[in-house]
């Protein structure tokens, strides 16, 4: 997942993926232009599974960041 999610992202200034627990992953842009161009870029799918984002607020846990909607256009 984690090479597969860079390969089709393509961060110009790189990215660092970290599994929190099974099924939960934390993306590390290193670059505000290439984290704003995923988010703009929704919905993103992996294995045939939506990926949730959301964005962490300073002093905000990964296990506090609301993951309950994806939008689509339909």
């Amino acid at each position: 997942m984690k090479e597969g999610m860079t390969m089709v992202w393509q961060p110009r200034k790189g990215v660092s993926i970290k599994e929190v627990k099974s099924g939960l992953f934390l993306f590390h842009f290193f670059h505000k232009i290439d984290f704003n161009n995923i988010l703009e870029g929704r919905p993103w799918f992996f294995d045939n599974h939506v990926l949730i984002l959301g964005r962490i607020k300073v002093r905000e846990t990964s296990r506090e960041v609301p993951l309950f909607h994806v939008p689509f256009w339909v």
